[in-house]
Order: structure tokens, then C-alpha cells, then sequence
């Protein structure tokens, strides 16, 4: 963790010991409150995202997964600095083919993730190009 994002965290956290805890990254559950496609593909997504973290074949933060909702023009994608451990089905950024942030998560208390514009060009081609795919991972 990063001097300043250490510094920034201690006025929230000020027991964080940057060598080996991390805030507490709750998110307020969207089961019940998105569609039961949108809520099986954000599951599937996460999982995804920690399989690829328990395999050890994700660089940080600088590869992607996503995962198109079913029946839309929709995806899932991560935030840019959430750690692939990290990931649950409530925090994944639902944005459409154009761009256009529809949801993100109401972020922890002195964090503040962003839309992850590298990652939406590479995947939002795709689902855009392909809409017969589901999910896009590049390692």
C-alpha cells in the first residue's frame, strides 16, 4: 500500500497497520435489489475475479474481467484499484456499451475507486463487437 493512500486512510482508520490490514471493505449487498441475471453474472463475475487471484495469474490491479448482464447491452466491470481479492458481486461497476457508468459502489469511507477506463475500451469493443459473449478475461 502506497505512502499516501496509507497517510489518507489513517484519518478513517487509525488502527490500520499498513504491513498487514486493510480497511474494512464492506459493501451494501445488491441481492434483491438488481435483477436475479444481473445478480447470478455479478456472482459469477467476482468469482471469477478471486479464482484468477487464487491461481495467481492476475498482475494487481492491471488486468480486467468482465461479465455481460444477460438480455442487455450492459457489463460488469471492475473498479480501477480494488484488488482482486477484494472483488464481491456488490462492488463490481455496471456500465453500458458507450461508456456511461450506470452503478458503482457506495465506496468505504476514505476510499474512492473510479470507472476503469482501460479496461472498458478492451472489453466494451468486445461486448460490443461480440454479443454472443458473456465474459471477457485477459491476463
Amino acid at each position: 500500500m502506497s505512502k499516501a493512500k496509507v497517510t489518507d486512510l489513517k484519518k478513517h482508520y487509525p488502527d490500520l497497520a499498513p504491513d498487514k490490514d486493510y480497511p474494512p471493505l464492506k459493501f451494501r449487498s445488491l441481492k434483491g435489489r438488481v435483477s436475479a441475471a444481473e445478480w447470478e453474472a455479478r456472482v459469477d463475475c467476482a468469482c471469477a475475479y478471486r479464482l484468477v487471484r487464487h491461481y495467481d495469474m492476475h498482475d494487481l490491479i492491471y488486468n480486467h474481467i468482465s461479465a455481460r448482464i444477460p438480455g442487455t447491452e450492459e457489463f460488469l466491470l471492475n473498479p480501477f484499484g480494488l484488488l482482486y481479492e477484494e472483488m464481491c458481486a456488490s462492488s463490481l461497476i455496471k456500465v453500458d456499451l458507450e461508456g456511461k457508468v450506470l452503478w458503482e459502489p457506495d465506496w468505504p469511507q476514505g476510499l474512492n475507486y473510479t470507472f476503469n477506463l482501460a479496461g472498458f475500451v478492451i472489453h466494451g469493443a468486445i461486448h460490443a463487437a461480440k454479443p454472443d459473449i458473456h465474459c471477457v478475461i485477459h491476463t
